[in-house]
């Protein structure tokens, strides 16, 4: 599925970067985001997220995992490998792949974004994506992390699917695809350590719903979880 163009490229721009930045060491971390159960009909869900990163001043090249398992198989899962430069100005520019081996069939996609904070600690990321044939996407997250009381945290999450075009051969459809809103309260054992619980509420809207609807789901979920967060 990973295209080997896309390998070529993220290698010669990480690779020029160091070169531009040999002053700097270079540091490594592996973060288990989210490993998480959740709660719905039949078989509990497992989802996950985990990133890899290298770094070296301002430029970091990231391989980023992200998905489900339930009834004995993946439910969705994605694959990102990006080339990252993080600007004076406190914002990173963001190139590189994205990989879809579920929903079928596997589409691969080039990614251009951009992630930084804005007044108020409010984390947002803008993510296009064009793949083969003109098929086109967007996804906007944004997310706040609030400190109740000491090594608790209260984060929630918004995410939005946008697509160019109807693709029903993987249920999405044009517009507004999905939106899901998620909020996990935590207590953070160590700096690497944190257990945590939460609820995701999220809708189909347009087309995409009206797949789910032939295939008998719901175009609304309401999921529950408990999961852990740590890292090296």
């Amino acid at each position: 599925m990973f295209d080997s163009r896309y390998t070529v490229l993220l290698a010669t721009c990480f690779t020029s970067a160091l070169a531009c930045a040999n002053e700097e060491p270079i540091n490594a971390s592996l973060m288990f985001d989210e490993l998480e159960y959740r709660g719905q009909k039949g078989d509990d869900p497992k989802a996950w997220s985990i990133a890899a990163t290298v770094n070296r001043g301002k430029h970091s090249l990231w391989l980023v995992s992200e998905g489900d398992h339930a009834f004995g198989e993946i439910g969705g899962h994605e694959l990102l490998g990006y080339y990252s430069y993080a600007t004076d100005s406190g914002w990173n520019l963001n190139a590189g792949w994205r990989g879809d081996s579920n929903p079928e069939p596997d589409k691969d996609w080039a990614l251009l974004g951009i992630d930084g904070e804005l007044p108020g600690a409010v984390g947002v990321a803008g993510t296009a994506y064009l793949a083969s044939g003109g098929d086109s996407a967007f996804r906007l997250e944004m997310e706040r992390s609030f400190i109740p009381a000491k090594n608790w945290y209260f984060t929630p999450e918004l995410r939005a699917d946008f697509f160019g075009q109807d693709m029903p051969e993987s249920g999405q459809g044009s517009g507004l695809s999905t939106l899901e809103f998620a909020a996990r309260l935590g207590y953070q054992w160590t700096s690497n350590f944190a257990t945590y619980a939460g609820v995701i509420w999220g809708k189909a809207y347009g087309s995409t719903g009206d797949y789910l609807a032939e295939e008998g789901e719901d175009r609304t979920t309401t999921l529950y979880l408990v999961g852990v967060s740590f890292s090296f």
